[in-house]
């Protein structure tokens, strides 16, 4: 499984959106994992570890407002993981 910290993710509006990726060697597909309210990537990083041993590839995004993400709470949240989604595919 391969451990990665993306720096391309970028929302539509240009916000940089940090996140992680785990992936199995061969995925069978994507997932994007959006952490709760006053939550963070890091949160959902079991979960992701274990889709990733099913063989799903999961995205952890930190949204807008939360962990690492230098844009304030707000309604670009969506855009965020938008990214996210957009990149598993």
């Amino acid at each position: 499984m391969r451990f990665a910290r993306l720096r391309s993710l970028t929302a539509s509006d240009g916000h940089p959106v940090p996140a992680y990726l785990l992936e199995p060697e061969r995925p069978t597909g994507g997932i994007a994992l959006a952490h709760g309210y006053g939550g963070s990537k890091e949160q959902m990083l079991g979960l992701a570890a274990h889709l990733a041993e099913a063989g799903f590839a999961a995205c952890c995004p930190d949204l807008r407002g939360h962990g690492e993400h230098p844009a304030l709470l707000g309604p670009g949240i969506v855009q965020d993981l938008e990214a996210a989604v957009n990149y598993c595919r």
